[in-house]
């Protein structure tokens, strides 16, 4: 093989990496008998856990000055700001307006590797700030307790649509933005994740406060409505003990926000497909973004398992993060608009009111499985 030459993959796609197995078996190296994928917005590393490196030196975050507790990180600033820019601590997690995750914008952020772009890119020092476990205690104390992509980095340099259409198909298949002119493409040429379940007759679903995710791609809705449910629905299977093998957890996005309104414009027969499901187009409240980064602790609430021998459940929180390292090996700043989702609240009366025989795909299956509690952390 020459030099520089790519070697052959390991494995063909689609293959199992153990094929003497059926698919989903829990083993060894995966011993989980459920997958909860929760994503989140646009965040940098050092925006939403960036002092981390306070308490955990083996975490690449911030660095921070011994004598005055202050982050030394900075960006240069504009004829708008001051110069240099230093990371701080933000009050809340209220979302400012200055902040931009636009193809554009990122890669201006990302200059070519020197990370030096965040302040240039909204010409504001709001791309600087960080959240410190008072303000953001849930998604600190999961970094604290579990494991933590320290050095991740998303799919695509840009905004939300492109990285959901990767989570979900493994390719953005061209897109590079958030609108609603994406979702009248042709579904992705090699299927989804949710096709590959469902061949394998592993069970899943995909619940969701106002609106799905999922539905970036509305050939998904079309094809797996039986496989869509509303949040009540996931603290009930939670409860019950019929949580499914592979969960996809969408909190609430607002209708109103940027990425909300582009769904809100889904052509027949999604838009309709998705009301009977209990989306919410007309009644989110407004808010400044698309979601409150503390908002994952009303999605999951920490999910415990009980019983004797029980597996624990993989919790998997792709933020979107795009880890954005400063001059110097660290990351910057904030890099995306955020959002205000409202809380969830469990409405045990809802809980049985989901639609379970629409669509070609029938009625949702439910793994049975033994007990598992809610509770929050």
């Amino acid at each position: 093989m020459g030099t520089g030459a790519i070697p052959p993959p390991a494995r063909r796609a689609g293959s199992l990496p153990n094929p003497g197995v059926p698919a989903g078996t829990p083993n060894g190296a995966m011993p989980f008998d459920h997958l909860i994928v929760v994503m989140m917005e646009n965040h940098s590393f050092d925006n939403l856990l960036g002092a981390l490196s306070v308490s955990r030196p083996d975490v690449e975050g911030l660095t921070f000055d011994p004598v005055t507790g202050r982050a030394t990180n900075s960006n240069p600033g504009t004829n708008h700001t001051p110069n240099p820019v230093f990371s701080f601590p933000a009050p809340n997690t209220a979302q400012a307006k200055n902040v931009s995750q636009s193809w554009k914008a990122t890669h201006n952020q990302i200059n070519g590797g020197a990370m030096d772009g965040f302040v240039r890119s909204s010409g504001a020092i709001e791309p600087m700030g960080y959240y410190t476990p008072e303000v953001l205690p849930f998604a600190y104390s999961l970094a604290s307790t579990f494991t933590l992509a320290n050095r991740w980095f998303s799919s695509v340099p840009g905004p939300t649509y492109p990285n959901r259409r990767f989570l979900l198909a493994g390719t953005a298949y061209g897109g590079t933005v958030t609108g609603p002119g994406t979702l009248l493409d042709s579904p992705p040429p090699h299927g989804t994740i949710f096709d590959r379940l469902s061949e394998r007759h592993i069970n899943w679903c995909n619940y969701f406060g106002d609106l799905p995710m999922t539905a970036v791609i509305p050939s998904i809705i079309v094809k797996h409505s039986g496989h869509l449910a509303s949040m009540s629905k996931f603290f009930h299977d939670c409860q019950a003990g019929t949580l499914p093998a592979v969960s996809f957890v969408d909190p609430g996005l607002e209708a109103v926000s940027s990425i909300g309104s582009a769904l809100a414009s889904l052509p027949f027969p999604v838009k309709d497909i998705l009301k009977v499901l209990g989306a919410d187009f007309e009644n989110a409240e407004p808010g400044e973004t698309q979601e409150d980064p503390q908002d994952i602790e009303r999605a999951v609430l920490g999910v415990r398992r009980q019983g004797q021998g029980d597996r624990p459940i993989a919790l998997s929180r792709d933020a979107e993060a795009k880890g954005g390292l400063q001059a110097g090996g660290r990351r910057a700043g904030s890099v995306a608009e955020r959002a205000r989702a409202r809380a969830i609240e469990v409405d045990p009366r809802r809980a049985h009111r989901v639609p379970m025989t629409i669509g070609a795909s029938g009625q949702v299956c439910y793994l049975p499985v033994d007990r598992c509690a809610v509770e929050r952390v």
